[in-house]
């Protein structure tokens, strides 16, 4: 995989964050998983972090710009909205261009 010029320090903390948001005890060695979760329990962290960023983005739609993980979150969990583009961007800018 391309890594672009970030520090390794950053690839070790997305590819971590990516095991824990999507992935599973499966995607560990046998036994990794328990251990650590036996000092470091889940507590439903992920959908209380997607809770957080769904309510932000309701409160602030310039929070959930199309692409992006709010903006996705905010597209399936309320599609009656209206979503935050490109064109809504240059519709309220203050230059009227």
């Amino acid at each position: 995989m391309y890594r672009r010029r970030r520090p390794a320090a950053i690839w070790i903390a997305v590819t971590g964050i990516g095991l824990d948001v999507g992935g599973g005890p499966d995607d560990l060695p046998p036994g990794f998983a328990d251990l650590v979760h036996a000092s470091y329990p889940r507590l439903g962290g992920t959908r209380a972090l997607t809770d957080i960023i769904e309510r932000q983005a309701v409160g602030d739609p310039r929070k959930a710009p199309l692409g992006s993980l709010p903006g996705e979150i905010l597209r399936l969990r309320h599609p009656e909205l209206v979503p935050y583009t490109w064109d809504t961007v240059l519709d309220t800018s203050g230059w009227q261009d």
